[in-house]
């Protein structure tokens, strides 16, 4: 499992924001996506763990997840916050 650097939701300073990485994604900038996995995928999958309690279901659920977003990315609404 990846570390994130930063607690869920907190912006590196001199980082670009979940909005701006959300619109590099939508041009087709896969290091854009990689930033936001990065970003969220603790808290995604402590949640998922939370959930289900099983690791293995929580790993996948969370790969499911992130692929959705990226499927749907054209659909963010702007002004929402990511997680």
């Amino acid at each position: 499992m990846i570390r994130s650097p930063s607690p869920a939701g907190a912006v590196p300073a001199g980082e670009p924001s979940d909005e701006e990485l959300v619109e590099r994604v939508r041009v087709g900038d896969p290091d854009a996506f990689d930033t936001l996995v990065r970003r969220h995928l603790d808290r995604a999958y402590r949640i998922a763990f939370r959930l289900l309690g099983h690791r293995e279901d929580a790993e996948d659920l969370v790969q499911e997840s992130f692929l959705a977003v990226l499927e749907k990315v054209g659909t963010f609404r702007t002004g929402l916050r990511f997680a």
